[in-house]
């Protein structure tokens, strides 16, 4: 792509130049920051901001925290610019949106609203670079990282000429839905990828891996048939709850999704990012070791934990030990598997008391038992299957990364005009991919990795 004829310098520290013809003026003189309060609960329809830009939100089943009123939310109008910039170290949600309807969101949400003609999607896509290349973090202030209206408003912004801003927009929109339309396309691999992943372990841990094995009917309602030499037996005489306490040299470990249990530290590196540690009334804790199974605060959503290491775990948890029946490989694969959770949740109304899950549920669930050498087959059988799946989900997750960093570095080069889009043809395209806010969602995970803590 060609550059501009000629630049000059903006004035403003993270985008020093701009084509000769745009000007830099300070955001106020460009938009307000009408307040309007919804008072007497008028306004009904509530908006959020999110990964997927703007969305309408459920009264009865909100997305967040959501107040007993909606008095002291603002309303906002169709065709302005919505930001979010408090905890600014916190990137679950969006920084960034434009409102398509009028709506109220909180009153901790920046609202701005054009004084002038111009095209607000492009000043979007300006404020959306400026959130992906981490501005609002570094102008940021106090404990939680907030910017203010007035703050916001103080910072210049460069402004095209109003056609400019249209061609632009185009060219964003066009480009984005090429993008959109492709990570949508790849992240629907992944999901059909991680259903054969978890169709393989389900069959596998309920029907063993033998295609000639004759079956059985069990009268048991989540594992109806099994092969012949297997048994169903009460799940008390294979696994023992355990009852021993911290030892003066454990380290506070939790449960994970993602990584099963491990220790608090390490599950901070990993994902580069702050839990609770525990400091205090660690003598409660429970002792694990390597082939323990631990029942979580989340087991309900995700199955029960195979631990690696030696540690610690909250009281809460409960700490399973297997008997001399069990090759624990087996069973990490059987307590993940879709069937089994199933089966688990049926097992109590905990879902919705908030009760927590006790091994008195554990037990209402009878359990396969047949020789170790089948169960460790099984294991290695569903291990190769998986590191295969997997490898091929990690290479179509780096595809994915690669195009998204393409995305963001568009966004910068043409809004900061370092690239110059006025002459390009743009060719007919699905508006719908791209005519609306970037959806960041990470709707190719199966299940969002979430830690007790």
């Amino acid at each position: 792509m060609k550059k501009y004829s000629e630049y000059t310098p903006t004035g403003i520290a993270w985008n020093e130049n701009m084509p000769s013809h745009w000007t830099s003026d300070k955001a106020k003189h460009i938009f307000s920051n009408p307040k309007q309060i919804n008072k007497g609960n008028s306004e009904k329809n509530i908006l959020s901001l999110t990964l997927k830009g703007v969305i309408r939100n459920d009264a009865d089943n909100p997305i967040g925290l959501a107040p007993s009123d909606y008095s002291t939310y603002q309303i906002f109008e169709e065709n302005e610019l919505v930001f979010k910039l408090i905890d600014l170290e916190n990137i679950s949600t969006s920084r960034v949106g434009i409102v398509h309807e009028r709506g109220i969101m909180s009153s901790a949400y920046i609202r701005l609203h054009p004084r002038i003609p111009l095209n607000l999607k492009y000043f979007y896509y300006q404020y959306y670079d400026w959130y992906k290349r981490n501005i609002f973090n570094g102008l940021g202030a106090g404990v939680r990282q907030t910017l203010s209206a007035a703050d916001l408003l103080n910072y210049n912004i460069v402004i095209p000429p109003v056609n400019e801003q249209d061609q632009i927009v185009r060219y964003l929109d066009w480009r984005m839905a090429l993008i959109n339309r492709f990570v949508k396309e790849k992240r629907a691999e992944i999901k059909l990828l991680q259903e054969l992943r978890q169709t393989i372990i389900n069959r596998a841990v309920t029907e063993g891996i033998d295609s000639t094995v004759e079956f059985k009917d069990t009268g048991v309602s989540w594992l109806p048939r099994i092969p012949k030499n297997w048994e169903i037996v009460p799940s008390k005489t294979l696994f023992a709850e355990s009852k021993k306490t911290r030892k003066p040299d454990d380290l506070p470990a939790t449960a994970s999704q993602k990584y099963g249990i491990i220790l608090q530290s390490d599950f901070m590196q990993r994902e580069g990012r702050r839990i609770v540690v525990a400091g205090q009334n660690l003598e409660a804790w429970k002792h694990v070791e390597p082939d323990n199974f631990v029942i979580s605060l989340r087991s309900f959503q995700g199955g029960i934990e195979h631990c690696a290491i030696v540690g610690c775990v909250t009281w809460h948890y409960i700490v399973l030990i297997p008997c001399d029946r069990i090759e624990p490989r087996y069973f990490k694969w059987l307590f993940k598997s879709k069937s089994y959770i199933t089966a688990l949740q049926r097992t109590s109304d905990f879902i919705r008391d908030g009760q927590d899950l006790r091994y008195s549920n554990f037990v209402k669930v009878p359990l396969p038992i047949f020789s170790k050498q089948e169960q460790n087959d099984i294991a290695d059988y569903i291990e190769k299957w998986c590191n295969t799946i997997d490898k091929t989900i990690e290479g179509i997750k780096e595809e994915v990364l690669r195009v998204e960093e393409l995305r963001v570095r568009t966004i910068y080069d043409v809004v900061t005009g370092n690239i110059d889009v006025r002459d390009v043809t743009i060719p007919a395209f699905d508006e719908a991919d791209g005519s609306y806010e970037i959806d960041e969602s990470e709707s190719d995970e199966t299940v969002d990795e979430e830690v007790d803590e």
